[in-house]
């Protein structure tokens, strides 16, 4: 199954039936599950011309086993893809990884350069790792989090749960019922980054996903003390697809400041179970 120049149509409605919980068992948001011999992939399309941007391969092995649960070591490949060239490139990133009844784990996590040899790698333990990649637990609740007001903006409730709302995704000749997550910090300077994903009923994977940035987040991150607004993301791309949180402002924008539609290999309806 390979992914086509460019991205396929993408409808989302609202669903009749309501999702309560998902079991999404993939290290979240990197859809892939820690299960070893199973092929994962996702794309990037640039969401104003729909082009093919970048796809990102996975490949896991049983580096240890025991009666509760494998470890896997998850090598992840970029192979950029522009209507000029093609570029494989070798691992770029090693993770160990394991999966169990609550969660989907990362255990250590290195950087590769483009000959195999390790970069730099922290673990399990180390100062910041938690806070990097803690622990997800994979069950996802659809619990009433998320209040809709009458503008379209949402406030938040009481409630912890990620889920808002169940839809319908079709992508090109393939639709699923999801549940709708919200992932963000909402304590985060200027709104922080948020995770839009739609997981699968009965598989739990994530089959369509969208990266927002806070109005001003992005480059005030990096000044030197974060405390004054950067750029705004808005000015910059005035028609990209935005959610308001708590009066928080969105937008459809990634960590390189430009804003893909991201399709998984479960997207094009390809399940590993």
């Amino acid at each position: 199954m390979t992914f086509p120049s460019t991205r396929p149509v993408v409808r989302i409605t609202t669903s009749k039936n309501t999702i309560q919980s998902v079991d999404c068992p993939e290290l979240q948001w990197w859809f892939v599950v820690p299960r070893a011999n199973e092929q994962y992939a996702y794309a990037q399309y640039d969401s104003e011309t729909l082009a093919l941007d970048r796809i990102v391969t996975f490949s896991a092995t049983e580096v240890e086993s025991s009666d509760q649960n494998e470890v896997v070591q998850i090598d992840i490949c970029n192979d950029w893809s522009t209507a000029r060239e093609k570029e494989i490139f070798s691992p770029r990133m090693r993770v160990l990884a394991t999966l169990d009844a609550e969660n989907a784990k990362f255990l250590a996590v290195a950087n590769l350069s483009h000959d195999g040899r390790v970069i730099d790698e922290i673990r399990e333990g180390d100062p910041y790792f938690e806070e990097q990649w803690g622990t997800r637990g994979r069950h996802l609740v659809n619990n009433g989090r998320f209040a809709q007001q009458h503008d379209g903006s949402w406030r938040t409730t009481g409630h912890d749960g990620l889920g808002e709302g169940t839809y319908d995704v079709t992508i090109g000749d393939h639709c699923f019922e999801c549940l709708r997550v919200l992932d963000y910090d909402e304590n985060e300077p200027f709104g922080g980054e948020l995770s839009e994903a739609y997981i699968e009923r009965e598989s739990g994977r994530t089959v369509y996903y969208r990266q927002f940035n806070g109005r001003f987040y992005r480059q005030a991150s990096i000044t030197q003390d974060g405390s004054q607004p950067g750029i705004d993301i808005l000015a910059m791309y005035p028609n990209n697809a935005r959610i308001v949180i708590d009066g928080e402002l969105y937008v459809h924008c990634g960590c390189t400041m430009r804003a893909h539609d991201t399709i998984t290999l479960a997207g094009l309806g390809g399940f590993d179970q």
